[in-house]
């Protein structure tokens, strides 16, 4: 029994957090100038699998505000 009321304790406060966090606003607006070519590294776990890297340069037109403050 008391390890049930921990999981649901636990289950509460992490649902209680993430509704917090989703009132929380995010605003911006980013600029990306086309990506340069694509590079595929085979990983070798299995087939078809792979690590991409790309490179894409992007600049904020509008910074980004987050509750208030503002980043860069």
């Amino acid at each position: 029994m008391p390890k049930l009321r921990i999981v649901l304790v636990f289950a509460g406060l992490t649902l209680l957090a993430a509704s917090a966090a989703a009132q929380t606003k995010i605003t911006g607006t980013i600029q990306c100038a086309k990506p340069d070519p694509q590079n595929a590294v085979p990983v070798g776990d299995r087939p078809g699998h792979a690590f991409v890297v790309m490179k894409a340069k992007c600049t904020w037109t509008k910074p980004m505000e987050l509750a208030g403050v503002q980043t860069c």
